[in-house]
């Protein structure tokens, strides 16, 4: 940032989840910023049905003209955050998602990072809050990042090429907005799983010289829905994630790509057959093969463009 002081976005795109908002700001009135930092919080309410108005309502008698609400129309994240882009006042544009709880530190860190290292985008750590404080024991570390955890571990990383996460992604807003913002054909709508708009916007930002910065003392929790704690979910998840990672890229190597994940299916599908025949099939056995299926459909139907 060129200037000594720096003003600081926090945008929250929400849609229907009025019940974590109230967590999400209620951790951000225990935010502690240098003397040099000036913060809003900007609420983007994208087509909100419950009642997320009258949380909205009594935080803002607790944040004052610090917060503000404006409404996006068109249904999607990315829209919302393209809504945000647009009406931010700050400098910086920090996303954080409506379900998260924000350390004590995390606009401290975000912007120290911004006025030491200049850079484009700035990402941060993210641990999980279990429901009942129980993880399920099927949920491997691997299965942790679908749920948004991230750890690149306790040293930053200047020029990282490693994912972002969008519960925790900070933008210059004047970068984001020189580039376009985020890419409307991705992200989530609703309650469709859709993702990739992060990893869309952080090539963009690569490709025109933008640097990315990972600063792991910049911490959130993310509360985890119970729905999330269902193996369907995460077949779900992973399918879409597959699906979104091969729907931008243009590769003369696609159809090559493509016959391989077909040949993958079907020896899955025939050693599933199998055991099926046997008599050997049990569905939690199997559920790691769910997994590899619906990665391999969402890769295909990704590489021929269908969404």
């Amino acid at each position: 940032m060129e200037s000594k002081n720096i003003f600081q976005t926090i945008a929250i795109c929400t849609y229907n989840n009025a019940e974590s908002l109230k967590i999400t700001l209620d951790s951000l009135k225990h935010i502690e910023c240098p003397d040099w930092l000036t913060y809003e919080i900007l609420i983007i309410d994208n087509n909100c049905t419950d009642h997320t108005g009258q949380v909205i309502e009594k935080f803002s008698e607790v944040f004052g003209q610090k917060l503000r609400c404006v409404s996006e129309c068109r249904q999607g994240l990315s829209h919302a955050r393209n809504c945000a882009l647009e009406n931010a006042w700050g400098e910086i544009v920090s996303f954080i998602d409506d379900d998260v709880k924000v350390d004590k530190h995390w606009a401290k860190y975000v912007s120290l990072s911004f006025r030491q290292y200049q850079p484009d985008v700035v990402g941060g750590m993210s641990y999980l809050i279990y429901p009942d404080k129980s993880k399920p024991s099927w949920i491997t570390s691997e299965l942790e990042i679908f749920l948004s955890r991230l750890d690149y571990g306790n040293k930053p990383e200047v020029g990282t090429e490693k994912d972002l996460f969008g519960l925790n992604f900070s933008v210059c807003r004047k970068t984001a907005l020189e580039i376009g913002g985020f890419c409307t054909d991705l992200g989530r709508v609703g309650n469709i799983l859709a993702s990739g708009e992060e990893s869309d916007f952080l090539a963009r930002v690569k490709k025109n010289g933008g640097i990315a910065v990972y600063e792991p003392r910049a911490i959130v929790g993310h509360i985890v829905d119970p729905v999330r704690l269902k193996k369907s979910w995460f077949i779900r998840r992973v399918y879409h994630s597959a699906l979104y990672s091969q729907y931008k890229k243009q590769s003369e190597s696609m159809k090559n790509l493509i016959l391989l994940r077909l040949s993958n299916l079907s020896k899955i599908a025939a050693h599933m057959v199998k055991a099926l025949m046997l008599g050997q099939y049990d569905h939690d056995h199997f559920f790691p093969q769910h997994l590899k299926i619906a990665r391999i459909v969402g890769e295909i139907r990704g590489g021929l463009k269908i969404t």
